[in-house]
């Protein structure tokens, strides 16, 4: 017979019924539902943030205190049933089965009734809790007051409810549908109630999420769980009570610990060092929400069904140890790093106290995950003992070591309590996963009723006939063979869209035997449903029955509207994927076994018996396991020690890249060569090419960060000059009031966000932290990538391949601290969103979430338009595009965005758009010009030259693997055709404009996704996706014959990513020479706005020097460089006389200033505008004129004042307004 082999133990389910119908998608609802909640957790934080920056701009301060005092007494009322009933609600609604609408609808009407009370003893002694709390002194004020209290409440426990129906899914929508409706009302009633308007909008806002989600739950969800559980077995309410009892006084306990820490910290110390403990704590504290949000997970999991707990609790260990040790380990090394933002003495006094938390958080997981497993199991007294004696051990320990060790005192005691806490749990832990649901250890298990046997695989298996037919069988009937037929589900039947859910694989076994005369009148069988001519059609499945294959495997392929791609190879040692023949793949299998008889298997056990097999393993094991961490940490301490020993006070032509040390080359090949090693290597996991990804942005956009003291750009430097004026100015402003430079004022998205940020985290400004920027951006691009590309494949190669090489080419370097960079990730978040959620690809389940999704893309969508002019042209071209194919074709992400593009357009951005639509007319069609702007002024010098073909070359080679990857790749011609069309629908763009010299990278930057994801498949071996890899013989269809197909597997394509690696380093630091302001430069200028009164003008050759925007709604800017090229030559010609006659238009107070810096210098030398000899001469003939005085001088660069003449002396011809230079195009973000 052929063998089956898994890779992990498959656990037979005992019963001839079959799976049940709600379980969709097996062990992955644990996972599903825990990385929701902890996206509910994130969306509800930020989107709060955005709540009180608003409140703030809108009311006055005394109603957002008594607004936020109001809200906090709703949250504190709320909770005495919301935090204490949620873990009974998780618990017991899972196994509730036709009585879960009643046990929800007694959780609701009990938690109304005791929070109603509470809110009403509130109100009665309200003059008692202080002046905050007057305005709900009014009775229409007060039934408010109370009917939020209760809504409140319900809304928490409508969370646990959807948790414990396993459709968390709706968590994150209900609560970001709150955030935003609480948003809106918060504006509209700011001046119908100046006062109650921010409690009124809180509380209006939960029916938002309330209503619509209750419909859901009881009209829907309930429901359904309710028919598929109706023979479950309902709790009773004794057993519920003394759950509650337990479960309630330990989160008593926890909530205890979690928020008398801070307020202990606050008592003895003073403000400063509350403040430094409370920010790490803040930082410190996100990684327990993760360990929380999966303890509930797995409550709701393995609540459904007990028997998954100890499988449920593995699986939740490892997903958390994947998740945990490499934020803690980032947390750990990089602590004073991520709190120097917030000001030097944050880093040198809390950088101790978030290295303890966060490594506190590691045991910390073991202790939620048994208080898991405690809900799970029924043990709730335990569970408050284990929470209480948790509590007074923090908070113990915490009082004790204050005083040797001050606020790190908390921290320790964090760390040693959390660590006795894991100690005392892991047995408990441990017998949880060798728990085998009541069977005796050393004991088999008994063999399940004969009929449907479900196991977990993870690969596919073949079946041969050994099990005896039982006697009932050998009767009438006997003669029409004694063969079974195996019918293989891969995913759920009813739910083919989960197609290749490697452990939701199940194998149903049945015999050919009784007519369909002895079948049971409904059609069932004992393994489920028959087909209408007497044999099984597999559970719930409506496929047609297919014909009798004798003594073979029927193989019922399911029909997905996604194809993926297969399976990476298979490793050597394993079995090969089953054929429809019996026979598996790639070796002959033996003959039927012949029919078994009951003499020869008295004991009817079955001969080959799934749960026996022993597990092939997953990969390799033991140290062999850990060897893509040798090169990967290689390179990280070859670079380290190259940052180390590289001086960057002297930059050339070349820019960073003569200035590194050669340890660092050195290093980036050893990291390209380790990756290659590992990405070619199925047997590897995934997340070892996910680590050497991290560590290629980690090499690429850290290391300017770590060596320049300042952030680079003159770009980045205007954007945080345009934030700082949000902060100072308090709102957004005309081009009356900022003349060209309102621009940024009509798209706000990312200059208002980032000065909420900054009045966030208390810095001074944003130049504290976005010469980080790079290096986050780039990370936030990560996600909606890899999204982008499974939609296309699973094949791992391909996938991280493609990451890998859309990182090394995207060298145009708009990953900088500007409103681009945001838009592009939420660029490719749409991308992914509409790939996967709209048109076909969602199938019947994404079409019932359609309206979940539709709000998720309307938020990216408004996101994007507000925040930047160019991307959401481009977002509409792409999507355009997409409708080109028939299963992505879908009126609804279009339509979105152009309407609210269009409203954009002719509503805040109209005064922008009519000053600057006659240039835009002007460039539309202009290809040759648009294209030939974007190559920007010509390079000169050997440095610039070569690096500027460096680029160049860099990008000609990823387009042209990326058609070398088309024509080889056939299959991904057809399957991955969408995003072929999405690479190429940025080119139109270049008819359109020339975006300020700027449309041709621009262009470049939103086909490289597409463009890198086919440049991979010219370097990884073939790709075959399951249906579409087939042609119509049945055999997959193989790349063209030749060098490329043998070649795949040899050196040539680490040399290929070896080589672009090593490009991406001149091409995006090459000119780091006019992008690097040092501190001199930095102060220098400051000095210059310090002094420079309101009404002055700076002029100076080009705007390449720091803090050139600053003050600019009451400074004026001039740069000659960018004037008529005759002017120049005048300047050129008599310096220190054009220039005074150019400055000599300032009215007093005002002052004129000229101002010339090294960035300068290099700049207009590089560029090939003016060279270093012409400029020395302009500043030595300003030196010299008796006209002009020194203000400050460094080696950075010179500042001179144009002396004030009689008022009666006529100004110079030459006079040029203050701010010329930039017309309305130009002032668009770039």
């Amino acid at each position: 017979m052929t063998d089956t082999r898994v890779h992990e133990p498959a656990a037979p389910r005992a019963g001839g019924r079959p799976q049940p119908a709600e379980d969709r998608s097996g062990a992955d609802s644990l996972f599903r539902n825990a990385y929701f909640l902890m996206l509910s957790t994130g969306v509800s934080a930020v989107l709060g943030l955005g709540f009180w920056l608003v409140a703030a701009r809108y009311y006055s301060e005394e109603a957002v205190g008594q607004g936020s005092a109001a809200i906090a007494a709703m949250r504190l009322l709320a909770s005495i049933t919301a935090t204490t009933m949620i873990g009974a609600v998780v618990r017991f609604v899972p196994r509730a089965g036709r009585r879960t609408a009643r046990l929800v609808w007694g959780v609701y009407g009990a938690s109304s009734v005791v929070v109603a009370l509470a809110a009403g003893v509130f109100l009665l002694t309200l003059e008692r809790w202080g002046a905050s709390y007057e305005p709900l002194g009014t009775p229409a004020a007060g039934a408010l007051f109370v009917a939020a209290c209760v809504a409140w409440a319900l809304l928490t426990l409508q969370d646990g409810v959807l948790t414990g129906l396993r459709r968390a899914a709706w968590v994150p929508a209900g609560n970001a549908v709150f955030s935003v409706g609480k948003l809106v009302l918060l504006a509209v009633l700011a001046s119908a109630l100046p006062v109650l308007g921010i409690f009124v909008s809180w509380a209006v806002a939960i029916a938002f999420s309330t209503l619509p989600l209750g419909w859901l739950i009881f009209r829907r969800l309930i429901p359904r769980q309710a028919a598929a559980d109706r023979d479950a077995e309902p709790p009773g309410l004794r057993s519920m009570g003394r759950f509650l009892a337990g479960d309630s006084l330990g989160a008593l306990f926890s909530l205890a610990m979690i928020n008398l820490l801070p307020v202990m910290v606050a008592v003895r110390f003073g403000a400063a060092e509350n403040g430094y403990f409370y920010v790490a704590y803040t930082v410190g504290g996100t990684m327990e929400f993760l360990a929380i949000n999966m303890a509930s997970s797995l409550t709701a999991h393995a609540s459904h069904d007990p028997r998954r707990l100890a499988d449920g609790l593995r699986g939740a260990l490892r997903r958390m140890t994947l998740l945990l040790v490499p934020a803690v380990l980032v947390l750990v090394v990089l602590a004073p790093w991520i709190l120097t933002p917030f000001s030097p003495g944050y880093a040198e006094h809390g950088s101790t106290v978030l290295r303890l938390l966060a490594l506190g958080a590691l045991p910390r997981v073991v202790v939620e995950l048994y208080i898991g497993v405690l809900r799970v199991q029924g043990r709730t007294g335990v569970l408050a003992v284990l929470q209480g004696a948790m509590c007074a051990l923090v908070l113990g320990s915490a009082t004790v070591l204050f005083t040797p060790a001050g606020i790190a005192g908390a921290g320790w005691a964090v760390l040693i309590g959390m660590t006795l806490m894991a100690a005392v749990s892991a047995p408990g832990l441990r017998a949880a996963l060798r728990d085998t649901g009541g069977v005796p250890a050393g004991r088999p298990a008994p063999a399940p009723e004969y009929g449907t046997r479900w196991a977990r695989l993870n690969a596919t298996a073949g079946y041969g006939p050994g099990r005896p037919r039982p006697p009932a069988y050998d009767g009438e009937g006997a003669e029409k063979g004694g063969e079974d037929t195996v019918t293989l589900f891969i995913g759920h039947p009813g739910y083919e869209r989960e197609a290749l859910q490697a452990d939701t694989l199940a194998l149903i076994v049945r015999p050919h035997g009784p007519d369909a005369a002895r079948a049971p009148a409904d059609g069932s069988a004992a393994d489920g449903p028959v087909a209408a001519d007497g044999r099984a059609a597999g559970p719930g499945t409506d496929h047609a029955p297919e014909p009798d294959r004798q003594g073979g495997t029927v193989m019922r392929p399911p029909a997905t509207p996604r194809e993926r791609s297969a399976p990476e190879p298979v490793p050597e040692g394993t079995a090969a994927p089953a054929t429809p023949d019996g026979t598996a793949a790639g070796r002959t299998a033996g003959p039927p076994a012949p029919r078994a008889s009951q003499s020869s298997s008295p004991a009817g056990e079955p001969v080959t018996d799934l749960s026996a097999l022993p597990p092939v393993p997953r990969g390799r094991r033991g140290p062999r396991a850990a060897l893509p961490a040798v090169p990967l940490l290689a390179a990280l301490a070859l670079w380290g020690y190259a940052v180390r020993h590289t001086d960057v006070s002297r930059l050339d032509d070349f820019g960073l890249v003569t200035a590194l040390h050669p340890a660092f080359w050195a290093g980036l090949a050893v990291l390209t060569a380790g990756f290659w090693h590992t990405v070619r290597d199925p047997r590897r996991p995934g997340g070892w090419a996910a680590a050497y990804v991290l560590g290629l942005l980690v090499m690429e956009r850290a290391t300017q960060a770590l060596l320049y003291p300042t952030p680079l750009y003159a770009w980045a430097w205007k954007h945080d000059g345009v934030v700082d004026h949000l902060l100072t100015a308090g709102g957004l402003q005309t081009a009356d009031q900022v003349g060209d430079m309102a621009v940024y004022d009509q798209w706000p998205g990312f200059f208002a966000a980032q000065a909420a940020l900054v009045r966030l985290l208390g810095v001074e400004s944003a130049a504290m932290y976005m010469a980080w920027w790079p290096l986050v951006s780039s990370l936030m691009l990560l996600l909606p990538l890899l999204l982008v590309y499974r939609t296309f494949t699973e094949d791992r190669r391909l996938i991280w391949t493609g990451v890998w090489l859309f990182c090394v080419a995207n060298w145009v370097g708009q990953d900088y601290f500007s409103p681009q960079s945001v838009a592009f990730a939420l660029h490719l978040g749409v991308l992914a969103v509409v790939l996967r959620r709209f048109g076909r690809s969602g199938g019947t389940r994404g079409r019932q979430g359609q309206a979940v999704w539709t709000v998720v893309l309307s938020v990216l969508v408004v996101a994007i338009v507000i925040s930047h002019q160019l991307t959401p042209g481009m977002l509409v071209v792409s999507l355009l595009a997409l409708c080109l194919v028939r299963r992505h074709r879908d009126r609804v992400p279009v339509v979105t965005t152009v309407v609210v593009f269009l409203a954009w357009c002719l509503t805040a951005a109209l005064p922008f758009l009519s000053a600057a639509l006659p240039d835009m007319i002007r460039s539309a069609g202009d290809l040759g010009g648009n294209v030939a702007t974007g190559y920007g002024a010509t390079p000169t010098g050997t440095g610039a030259v070569t690096t500027s073909w460096a680029a160049r070359l860099l990008t000609a080679t990823v387009l042209l693997l990326a058609v070398a990857g088309v024509w080889r790749q056939r299959v991904l011609r057809r399957r991955a055709l969408p995003l072929l069309l999405l690479a190429a629908a940025p080119l139109p763009m270049l008819v359109a404009s020339g975006y300020g010299s700027e449309m041709l990278f621009r262009v470049l930057l939103f086909m490289l996704p597409g463009v890198a994801f086919f440049a991979a498949a010219a370097l990884v071996p073939r790709v075959r996706t399951p249906a579409a890899g087939d042609g119509p013989d049945g055999r997959a269809e193989g790349p063209a014959r030749g060098r490329w197909r043998r070649g795949a597997g040899t050196g040539g394509p680490l040399l290929v990513l070896l080589a672009a690696t090593l490009a991406f380093v001149p091409s995006y630091s090459g000119k780091d020479r006019i992008s690097y302001f040092p501190p001199a430069e930095v102060a220098l200028v400051q000095r210059l706005f310090d002094e420079a009164p309101g009404g002055s003008t700076v002029v100076a050759a080009n705007r390449n020097y720091p803090l050139a925007y600053a003050s600019y709604g009451s400074i004026g800017h001039y740069w000659f460089l960018e004037d008529d090229r005759r002017h120049v030559d005048e300047v050129v010609r008599d310096p220190a006389a054009t220039l005074a006659a150019d400055m000599a238009g300032v009215e007093r107070p005002g002052r004129a200033y000229f101002l010339l810096t090294r960035g300068q210098f290099a700049n207009s030398e590089m560029n090939g505008q003016l060279t270093e000899d012409q400029l020395n001469r302009i500043r030595d003939s300003v030196a010299g004129s008796p006209r002009f005085r020194l203000v400050a001088e460094n080696d950075a660069g010179v500042v001179y004042e144009l002396r004030h003449e009689d008022a009666d002396e006529p100004a110079g011809e030459g006079e040029g307004p203050a701010g010329e230079g930039e017309g309305p195009a130009g002032g668009a973000e770039r």
